[in-house]
């Protein structure tokens, strides 16, 4: 049973020792993850790097799709001019269709009426026509009837003697008969006639209703032409409103230069060159200065990013790094308990050979073996509290990585997404094409001397990142027992940070310097132009002197007896008032009479020291 507990007990330290190995495995796991995350994060930084190339060359490209914008809307403004000798001729030929129209519906009109009335006379012809006709043929009737009448009498006139009252009754009917036939033949033929006459006026009315038509068709195309002509009617609105603006620019400010049309659509040509020049310059600058704006704005977003990842990751590592020194601590003390044991078994099986001859030696052993089997319930629950510990720290470790890729893929993965639908955007407005547009840099230019530095500080920062990465990898390795006592944990490439930033405050220092003495030298070469001007102008000299006096000198006296000392007024709030001194000058006769004249009478300082120069010249002249 002895043999067998120590069996037991052997195995339970070699499963106790391959338990150490995975921990030393997983420890090594999370190293190889750490690196995993380090080579994300330069290849996040490589691609970062890629699409501000790319989207450089799409700035170009837009740079070169405004200046082909800008030559269209150049042939756009010659085509606008040919269009409105197109509409000056087209509203002169409607001004002619309209009034052929009015003349066309007019006569259309007056034909109608006329018609009407032909056609009415044509059927008032035509029934009486008809009813002489019917007359006609009664009145023939008639006359046949006579006829035969008169033959019957002119056979009856040899048996019978008829009386000659019948007979002439019946000649007078015949002769009526006769007449009234002659009267319907000549109206007969009148109406016939008028007739032929309603038939050619039928047929121009037939002609006039073509004419009508066509004309109508052609009103119609008016109508077409009315439509297209209305987006021209509103180009000449915005012409003439332009034209009558410049009627009263030139009216205002008539330039000798000007004299002749030439000369001004010359003037106007170069000042329109240089006003598109300038514009597209504008455009240029605000594109560089957006496009920059924004790319600096998503480098230090991405800036600020890795520099919360990095204290992540520092914080994560810190807590691994504890982690595996409380397992290397817990291996050490495992291994230093094997060895204890391994030597208690060695001092046990030395004690069962001195006291097997003994009486007391089940007793010692089974107390022997309580003690081995109390310390191996203790082992094994030491070994369950550090399994419980390795599962909580991988469970953190995990966490951590997730939460790390999570906060390292999304930002990443919107800040893409955003510069794509920004990109997609542009290119969809036409905005930039890398092939027809090139963005044109100053060398050292504000901008890219910005960009420069912003670009040397994101370069030192993320060399600093590395050398930090690395160190702390070293240490969580377990490498920190064999750094020297005089290595410093700083590494090199924070020290060339720091050195850099004081370089560009040294130079920010020197620039303020220089600039500061600029500014001295600009106000004291101010100063003594203003005092020349002063000198040669008005031909005093002026000094301040403390306390906010002014010390005045004339050009036409010497420096001692001309000078004059002016201070700060307490009457009238702030004002300048003349200060006599002891000097013959200022007890003059013209000094004295002067200041009486002008400032006391009529308060006037100006007029005073005018009037003073005056008399010093006439003084000076005699």
């Amino acid at each position: 049973t002895l043999e067998r507990k120590l069996l037991d007990f052997e195995r339970q330290i070699d499963k106790m020792n391959v338990q150490l190995n995975e921990r030393d495995n997983r420890v090594k796991k999370v190293e190889n993850d750490r690196k995993i995350l380090d080579s994300k994060l330069e290849f996040n930084q490589k691609e970062q790097e890629m699409i501000i190339n790319n989207y450089k060359k799409q700035v170009e490209e837009v740079n070169n799709s405004q200046k082909i914008t800008l030559d269209e809307l150049r042939n756009l403004k010659q085509i606008n001019n040919e269009l409105e000798e197109k509409f000056r001729l087209k509203d002169y030929n409607e001004n002619r269709a309209k009034q052929s129209k009015v003349a066309a519906e007019q006569r259309v009109e007056t034909l109608n009426q006329n018609m009407e009335e032909i056609l009415k006379e044509l059927n008032l012809t035509q029934q009486k026509l008809q009813t002489s006709q019917q007359e006609v043929t009664d009145a023939q009737k008639e006359l046949e009837g006579l006829r035969k009448l008169k033959v019957n009498e002119n056979e009856t006139e040899s048996g019978a003697d008829t009386p000659g009252r019948s007979r002439d009754v019946l000649r007078n009917e015949l002769s009526r008969q006769v007449e009234r036939l002659k009267l319907l033949e000549q109206s007969n033929t009148r109406l016939s006639r008028e007739v032929e006459m309603h038939r050619v006026k039928q047929t121009n009315i037939e002609v006039l209703k073509e004419e009508n038509r066509n004309l109508n068709n052609q009103l119609n195309s008016i109508d077409d032409l009315r439509r297209k002509l209305a987006t021209v009617e509103i180009e000449r609105e915005k012409l003439l409103k332009e034209k009558s603006e410049w009627t009263v620019y030139l009216e205002k400010d008539q330039d000798q230069s000007l004299s002749t049309p030439h000369d001004l659509s010359k003037a106007l040509a170069i000042v329109r060159i240089e006003n598109a020049t300038l514009q597209e310059r504008l455009g240029s600058r605000e594109t560089q200065m957006k496009s920059r704006d924004r790319m600096i704005a998503e480098l230090e977003a991405r800036l600020e990013e890795a520099e919360r990842e990095r204290d992540n990751e520092y914080a994560t590592r810190i807590k691994a790094e504890s982690q595996v020194t409380i397992a290397e601590r817990n291996r050490e003390l495992d291994k230093r308990r094997i060895q204890m044991l391994n030597e208690q078994l060695k001092s046990y099986t030395a004690e069962e050979k001195l006291l097997a001859t003994n009486g007391y030696f089940d007793q010692r052993q089974d107390l022997k073996i309580s003690h081995l089997e109390e310390l191996l319930e203790g082992h094994q629950n030491e070994i369950s509290r550090l399994q419980q510990e390795l599962a909580e720290s991988k469970k953190q470790l995990e966490q951590s990585i997730n939460s790390t890729n999570s906060s390292n893929d999304q930002p990443e993965t919107k800040s893409l997404k955003r510069q794509v639908d920004n990109l997609e955007r542009d290119l969809g407005r036409g905005e930039y094409n890398s092939r027809t547009t090139q963005v044109l840099a100053p060398d050292g230019g504000p901008l890219q001397n910005d960009m420069a530095i912003r670009s040397a500080t994101l370069k030192a920062l993320k060399d600093e990142n590395s050398a930090l990465l690395k160190r702390i990898g070293k240490l969580g390795k377990g490498m920190n027992s064999s750094v020297n006592g005089d290595e410093s944990l700083i590494p090199r490439e924070s020290l060339v940070s720091l050195q850099h930033e004081v370089e560009r405050l040294e130079a920010e220092l020197t620039r303020s310097i220089k600039s500061r003495r600029r500014l001295t030298e600009m106000y004291e070469e101010g100063t003594r132009s203003y005092r020349k001007a002063m000198w040669e102008i008005l031909g005093y000299s002026l000094e301040t002197v403390a306390n906010g006096e002014f010390r005045l000198r004339s050009i036409f006296k010497d420096e001692n007896s001309s000078s004059m000392l002016f201070v700060p007024g307490k009457s009238d709030g702030g004002s300048i008032e003349y200060k006599p001194g002891n000097q013959p000058f200022h007890k003059s006769r013209e000094v004295i009479d002067s200041f009486h004249t002008w400032v006391e009478s009529r308060k006037s300082l100006p007029c005073f020291t005018a009037a003073l120069t005056l008399e010093l010249y006439e003084s000076s002249t005699r």
